[in-house]
């Protein structure tokens, strides 16, 4: 169950992994030009609009002094597929973080389940007989909630667009419906969009995660982005009793 527990990860790493790939020297500083709002600019421009993504944009906009932020993501409105979760303590943690800088209910209503213990599984012999009670509460977090925490009231723009740019090398970039997808002015960058319009902006940060066209994986061509996949299932019939399920325990994450 390891890939439940990525996306606190993700909040903390985005910064590092995913606008250090893009290489923009140090002062470069993004503008937006989505088609509705030309020759507007941003200070920061988020492509991307999963948890790691609106959770940032959420962030530096409901700051004292906030700077002008764009997501620029065609799926915006889209519900998010992936089931997330954590241990309770983490998410707690990360919950009271999230609402000292003024994004609250992460632990409220961005939580659907919660288990008052883990129980793992560590070999090939019957349940019953390999079943290691962790001791530690977990809770999944509920994908529609948490997005509203994200979304509700926002004061970021959202560009419901995505860009054309294919990084080919460091810092080149190609693209089959336009020359020069991706420009850089000395103080700004400018990128293309699948509509022909044009997003600028201070700072890029690029959260569209492990498939992005706006990053190159130093040749590296087998990489793991998926730790682990879970399942979710009811089940019903024989050795089914109330909350127990054959020799699995009831009433807690497994």
């Amino acid at each position: 169950m390891l890939l439940l527990l990525v996306l606190p990860l993700l909040l903390i790493s985005l910064l590092v992994q995913q606008c250090s790939p893009l290489s923009l020297p140090t002062s470069a500083v993004p503008a937006a030009v989505p088609a509705a709002v030309p020759n507007k600019a941003f200070d920061v421009v988020i492509f991307g609009s999963g948890p790691t993504s609106l959770s940032l944009a959420s962030l530096l906009t409901s700051q004292p002094s906030p700077p002008s932020v764009a997501v620029v993501s065609k799926d915006y409105d889209k519900p998010w597929v992936p089931n997330y979760g954590a241990w309770e303590t983490e998410w707690s943690s990360i919950s009271s973080s999230y609402s000292s800088a003024s994004v609250p209910n992460l632990n409220t209503l961005g939580v659907d389940v919660r288990w008052p213990d883990t129980s793992c599984y560590f070999t090939e012999g019957p349940p019953s007989t390999s079943r290691v009670s962790v001791g530690a509460p977990y809770v999944r977090l509920s994908r529609s909630g948490l997005k509203k925490c994200f979304t509700t009231d926002a004061t970021y723009t959202v560009i419901p667009q995505n860009h054309v740019a294919h990084a080919v090398a460091p810092n080149v970039y190609t693209s089959p419906s336009t020359s020069n997808p991706v420009t850089y002015s000395g103080t700004s960058t400018s990128i293309k969009l699948s509509d022909n319009s044009t997003v600028t902006g201070k700072i890029i940060l690029d959260g569209t995660g492990a498939e992005s066209l706006l990053t190159i994986r130093d040749s590296r061509d087998a990489e793991g982005y998926q730790i682990a996949y879970g399942v979710e299932c009811e089940v019903e019939g024989e050795g089914v009793e109330g909350d127990e399920a054959g020799d699995y325990e009831g009433g807690k994450m497994t």
